[in-house]
């Protein structure tokens, strides 16, 4: 005890150091993109630049600062009076998108919950299990300010139209056990809220025969990086301390490997089939489509994803790259190790190897 009060004074002066250093940064910080959001602001206005995202802003922030006679300003703008209200998707409406929409859904709400007393009619459907726009703003927590603000209104839609018996008991194996998930232990306050309001999902197609198939598989858990739960096999490179851009250099991963497996034996039960493979995030297509070629299976990634999220595009940037900057030894090591490096004639990251294949591309560009 005496040992540790003679150091009492050397950790609370050590506490308060990192504490002073934490708050100099985060000023610093705040001021930076203090700046970047004035000039930046500033040089939109100038361009006449207006963003699909600065209307939903502009909306929740500016029409409460109008007053009383918001609403009928509105209404008389539209020509007419919102009568009834529908909102589907719920659970993906930001915050600011739910600003710019409570004012209808109070007004409606004022007039009386019975929509044949007052002919009007507030409706807002959705799934919790399904929001997955979290990322772009998107609050499932909506719903409790929503059944607050219209109490006794709520009805849970628990049967399924849509589903067989097979998928919904696997969903109810899923959600309706997640306070016993031993995964989710740090969070077991959230897990314990969302039982309570989890309700048996049923089909109202009762014949069990109906065709449906579901199968659970996890990879083993020191499969998966404890830096990176995805198993993302996808790494920036930019140690070599150049100015130009890191590229993504894709190697080996066990948890892929292991999905990549999977998939394989699925093929194989019926080759004439597509098969189709969802991930959690844009950065995981990169790896896993390594692994399945790598299987010498045929696989293309799909949907929204820009240019550059193709492998393809990255090692042809790569070579450019290293065109442009013999001594990047990361866009060297990825052209070496993809289906450029045949293309370039690189099979070294060796200096010498690397200057004269950038040389001999520069040569090349400039010829054609």
């Amino acid at each position: 005890a005496e040992l540790l009060d003679a150091y009492l004074p050397l950790i609370d002066h050590a506490m308060a150091d990192q504490v002073s250093r934490l708050r100099h940064q985060t000023l610093a910080t705040y001021d930076l993109l203090h700046h970047f959001d004035r000039h930046y602001t500033r040089l939109r206005s100038r361009n006449q630049v207006v963003l699909f995202s600065d209307l939903t802003h502009k909306l929740a922030r500016e029409l409460p600062l109008l007053g009383d006679d918001l609403l009928m300003e509105i209404y008389y703008r539209l020509d007419a009076q919102v009568t009834h209200l529908l909102l589907d998707e719920f659970q993906d409406t930001s915050l600011d998108q739910w600003r710019v929409l409570a004012p209808f859904a109070e007004e409606i709400r004022d007039h009386g919950p019975d929509p044949n007393a007052s002919g009007r009619s507030f409706f807002c459907v959705g799934d919790v299990k399904q929001a997955i726009y979290g990322w772009r703003g998107g609050c499932a927590e909506l719903f409790d300010e929503v059944e607050a603000a219209f109490p006794g209104a709520s009805m849970p839609l628990s049967v399924s139209w849509r589903s067989s018996p097979v998928v919904l008991d696997a969903v109810n194996q899923v959600f309706g056990n997640l306070d016993r998930c031993a995964a989710l232990d740090a969070d077991a306050a959230a897990a314990a809220r969302w039982q309570a309001g989890f309700d048996t999902h049923t089909s109202a197609k009762k014949n069990r025969t109906l065709p449906g198939h579901v199968r659970l598989v996890t990879s083993r858990p020191e499969l998966a990086d404890p830096a990176d739960p995805s198993g993302v096999a996808v790494t920036d490179d930019a140690s070599n301390g150049d100015d130009a851009d890191p590229v993504d250099v894709i190697t080996d991963a066990p948890h892929e490997t292991f999905v990549a497996e999977q998939v394989r034996a699925i093929h194989e039960q019926d080759r004439a089939r597509s098969i189709a493979v969802l991930v959690s995030t844009n950065k995981a297509v990169h790896g896993l489509i390594y692994a399945l070629r790598k299987l010498g299976l045929t696989v293309s990634g799909e949907g929204g994803n820009p240019l550059t999220d193709c492998p393809a595009v990255n090692a042809v940037l790569s070579a450019l790259t290293l065109a442009d900057h013999p001594g990047h030894t990361a866009a060297a090591f990825h052209v070496a190790n993809s289906p450029m490096g045949a293309v370039v004639g690189l099979n070294s990251t060796a200096p010498a190897a690397r200057e004269a294949v950038a040389l001999r591309i520069r040569r090349s560009l400039l010829s054609d």
